[in-house]
């Protein structure tokens, strides 16, 4: 018979084990010593090794787990009634001063302008300092949870104020300080959770003594509950995200079971159990029916249910959280590749030329070239899967173009394509040169660097590729105030004004723009690429937007490119507007088809130091982007595109071309506005010049100030019940012990 999984993890734990020396006779504060050193070297282990492929994250993880889970069996912690007062004390001593010495050293340690010369150094202290932190909590709260007696009293006053402070602070999000209250007041809660949760445990463990019911029937009860629930998703009686969710209240089941069983009636735990169940089944389905919560998120939900039960648990699950953590996070750092041969510029050599911002970089791709990834050095995040690296490969199954030379830049507004550098080390090694303000540093523009280009080399430019305005219009602002709760249509009219304004809007920005490349490239053929339509016109479950807010989306996308086209027409420049519906006509678009060639909500890290690269707001860069199924779409529809039409040379300028939406609805292209649901903040109304996303930011604030205290009472109910439910479980499990 072949071994289980389970069987095979046992047996791993247990030769691993066996080559530990045995605690024997070890007091407390020496088993806690050395637990603490072992923990130590695993972590330093980890930063040395620092793996960076996925198999190699996942057989670091693994063996990380099986040695702590050896070390928590070999050298776990005595009885407390055999307890030195003296060495438990220093024991816990120790723990605080870590947690306390780790906290404050990753507080100090957290710096966006980390030089790159000791960026590997202070990520190497401060993934340290963030270890010692979770090792000391760890330390603490196994000792206290054991030690008993007036730290329950202790760990429980803390919790009341730790929810009292949450509370308070959701009062006062976004006054200053207070803003963070919330956010510390979860941070501290598990460990005092963890100690409150013994108590609880200790009570209860008596009254599941002697059931009659064996663990293999609980565990048998619950396997049948999940397969119930498969069965039923098979069938088509219920949805994935029902699936997901009610798995975890298995146990609930099993244990009301052996309630029922053993003669005990509907006492006070069986009702619990039984209002725990009811809470865990009615919340979500609320959730999901009645507010609009994305039921493809409901596994989040379960993954919150596996976390409150790591904390309930009775050992170090906190240290084995971590260590796996760290291996996620250490080797999920974003990959990056060498440029190809095609990128390196030849004299005569047939020329493609990309201009632009990160819909013509590669954003949303899973890697970038070397140094393009770099956090406050060059984000300018080239993907060797962006469209004009496919064009120039030929790796689209196209003709290759030869070569490239790929200036594009993620976040690029149209004066930093032309004047103004975007990042110092852009070209990513350029020497110092003489900015417009009288200093030298690192740093160019998008047409500085083309100049020396095309001085030094004299490449033949096949056809020069700009995609820009984007930025400038606000999409990224756009986007991020959309992921925001609340329908962000209100803003609607704010943000399409600008498009729309001939003076001191995006169409005078591209008429400079577009003046100044042609003044660079010459007689080259320039084509503007519209941008893709990112999603279609309506809502489904792959989307936490309303059906209202993608229709916007989609809206102000053609307004967009509308503009875009007119400016290029002023110019005398090129429109490739087939690829505008690219995305939708093959079923690529957000919502639009079943392998959406569009990024939702993609995390992605960024590279430099750790604070950098742990931050979660570096991580949603790609969101809302072509990933690489959509750059392969865009390059066929392109490269059809050139093959038709570069052989016709520049159009004639058209400088009358103009967009013109005066409420008549004349142009099919112009937005169709809504009113806002309710008032908008004081600073939308104002102009502020020197802060044009105040607004946006006020309104997402007010909108979570509207939502939070309704999700917070949700989450506290599931929390609550997972929280009983998982008490309840360890509390029979330990019955049945003795």
């Amino acid at each position: 018979m072949k071994a289980t999984s389970v069987e095979m993890a046992r047996a791993a734990v247990s030769r691993v084990g066996a080559v530990l020396p045995a605690a024997g006779e070890w007091s407390i504060g020496r088993i806690v010593m050395v637990r603490l050193a072992t923990y130590a070297v695993l972590v330093t282990i980890l930063v040395l090794f620092h793996p960076v492929h996925p198999w190699s994250m996942a057989f670091t993880g693994a063996v990380l787990i099986v040695v702590v889970v050896a070390v928590q069996h070999r050298w776990r912690l005595p009885p407390p009634e055999t307890w030195d007062p003296d060495a438990a004390r220093r024991s816990a001593l120790i723990g605080l001063a870590l947690a306390v010495g780790g906290l404050l050293f990753v507080v100090v340690g957290i710096d966006d302008a980390v030089p790159r010369d000791q960026q590997s150094l202070h990520s190497g202290l401060l993934f340290m300092g963030i270890a010692s932190m979770f090792l000391g909590a760890g330390l603490l709260e196994s000792i206290l949870r054991r030690k008993g007696g007036r730290w329950y009293l202790v760990a429980g006053v803390l919790l009341a104020v730790a929810i009292v402070a949450y509370v308070v602070g959701l009062l006062l999000l976004g006054r200053g300080w207070w803003t963070w209250v919330p956010l510390v007041a979860v941070l501290v809660s598990p460990p005092l959770v963890g100690i409150c949760s013994e108590w609880v445990i200790r009570r209860n463990a008596a009254a599941w003594q002697g059931q009659p019911i064996k663990r293999r029937a609980v565990l048998a009860a619950m396997a049948g509950v999940a397969v119930l629930l498969l069965l039923a998703r098979a069938t088509g009686l219920v949805e994935w995200w029902l699936v997901w969710w009610l798995v975890p209240i298995a146990p609930a089941v099993a244990l009301i079971v052996v309630r029922v069983r053993s003669g005990r009636g509907l006492d006070s735990a069986t009702g619990g159990l039984v209002a725990a169940g009811a809470v865990l089944v009615a919340v979500p389905l609320v959730l999901v029916e009645v507010t609009g919560f994305p039921a493809h998120l409901v596994w989040l939900l379960t993954v919150l249910a596996l976390v409150i039960w790591f904390i309930v648990v009775d050992n170090e699950i906190d240290v084995l959280f971590l260590v796996v953590l760290a291996a996620v996070v250490w080797s999920g750092l974003p990959r990056s590749v060498e440029l190809p041969p095609e990128a390196h510029v030849e004299p005569g050599r047939p020329t493609l030329v990309a201009l632009g911002d990160s819909f013509i970089s590669g954003e949303g791709a899973q890697a970038f070239f070397d140094d393009t990834n770099v956090r406050l050095r060059n984000e300018c995040r080239r993907a060797p899967t962006a469209y004009p690296v496919l064009l120039a490969t030929g790796e689209g199954g196209h003709d290759p173009v030869g070569s490239v030379v790929f200036l594009a830049c993620s976040g690029a507004r149209a004066d930093q394509l032309v004047s103004r550098p975007q990042y110092p080390d852009e070209p990513v090694g350029g020497p110092e040169v003489l900015q417009a303000d009288g200093t030298w540093r690192s740093g160019r523009s998008q047409l500085h660097q083309l100049t020396e280009l095309m001085e030094r080399y004299e490449p033949e430019p096949a056809a020069v590729l700009v995609s820009i305005g984007g930025n400038d219009s606000g999409f990224g602002t756009i986007a991020r105030t959309c992921f925001a709760p609340g329908p962000c249509t209100d803003l609607g009219e704010r943000w399409v004004r600008p498009l729309l304004d001939d003076v001191d809007g995006l169409p005078a920005e591209l008429d400079r723009t577009y003046a100044s490349i042609a003044e660079v490239v010459g007689d080259a053929p320039v084509v503007v690429v519209p941008y893709p339509i990112p999603l279609a016109p309506h809502s489904c479950e792959a989307s936490t937007l309303s059906n209202r807010e993608h229709r916007f989306l989609h809206d102000f996308t053609i307004t967009l490119n509308a503009v875009i086209e007119e400016a290029a027409a002023r110019a005398g420049f090129a429109f490739a507007g087939d690829v505008a519906e690219s995305l939708l006509a093959s079923g690529g678009a957000l919502c639009g088809g079943s392998e959406p060639g569009v990024n939702w909500v993609d995390l992605n890290p960024v590279g430099g130091s750790l604070s950098q690269t742990a931050n979660p707001r570096n991580w949603l860069h790609n969101s809302l982007h072509p990933n690489e199924r959509g750059h392969r779409t865009i390059a066929a529809v392109l490269r059809a595109w050139l093959d038709e039409n570069l052989d016709d040379g520049r159009p004639a300028p058209d400088p009358g071309a103009e967009l013109v939406c005066d409420g008549s609805a004349a142009d099919p292209r112009c937005p169709d506005l809504e009113p806002p649901s309710r008032p908008l903040p004081d600073v939308c109304i104002e102009e502020r010049p020197e802060d044009p996303d105040a607004c946006e930011r006020a309104w997402m604030l007010d909108q979570v100030r509207r939502t939070t205290p309704t999700a917070s009472v949700a989450l506290g109910l599931l929390v609550t019940a997972q929280w009983f439910l998982g008490v309840q479980l360890i509390a029979w499990w330990r019955g049945r012990s003795h």
